[in-house]
């Protein structure tokens, strides 16, 4: 009868401590800070499709000028404000590039009060600050923040890149 009344006992002790585990795991996810990752992916993908739209609308700049060539010309030679071409307003690409970003953002991140840090970088880290935008509630935080990264080449090479960041939630860590 003892021995029998001892394997009840391991039994009934064994399943407390596995009761324990799963109360101990449950109060764990139930307690800690829970990551939205619907907010993560639609900041995500506002970022993405923001730059896709961008890079592939019709700038306006000259007839049939995608706004990527637009920005490709003012990184060819950022700083110079004599870069390759002059559009039909009279203003040259940056200008008339930093002119239709402002618009942009004006319209959409801005009105959709999310934070954001945009840079163009042209080759050899070279950023270009007439292309350099960020929202008035954008802070220093520099975690959490989803990065979006849109390389883009300056010549048929490839070797020469111009890189588009825009950074949804806080600064770009550039």
């Amino acid at each position: 009868m003892k021995r029998k009344s001892q394997i009840e006992i391991m039994g009934l002790l064994i399943i407390v401590m596995m009761v324990s585990l799963l109360l101990i795991f449950a109060l764990r996810s139930w307690l800690s800070p829970a990551e939205n990752p619907s907010e993560r992916q639609r900041m995500r993908d506002i970022a993405a499709s923001f730059v896709g739209a961008m890079l592939n609308t019709n700038s306006g700049c000259m007839d049939d000028t995608l706004f990527s060539k637009v920005l490709i010309d003012c990184a060819r030679k950022p700083g110079t404000g004599t870069n390759g071409f002059v559009c039909t307003n009279g203003k040259h690409s940056c200008d008339f590039a930093h002119d239709a970003l402002a618009d942009m953002f004006n319209k959409t991140i801005d009105v959709w009060k999310y934070p954001y840090d945009f840079k163009v970088v042209a080759p050899n880290n070279q950023k270009i600050n007439k292309l350099s935008f960020s929202s008035a509630n954008v802070g220093d935080t520099k975690s959490n923040v989803i990065v979006f990264i849109q390389p883009l080449p300056l010549d048929t090479s490839g070797f020469r890149t111009m890189q588009i960041f825009l950074c949804v939630g806080g600064k770009c860590p550039i």
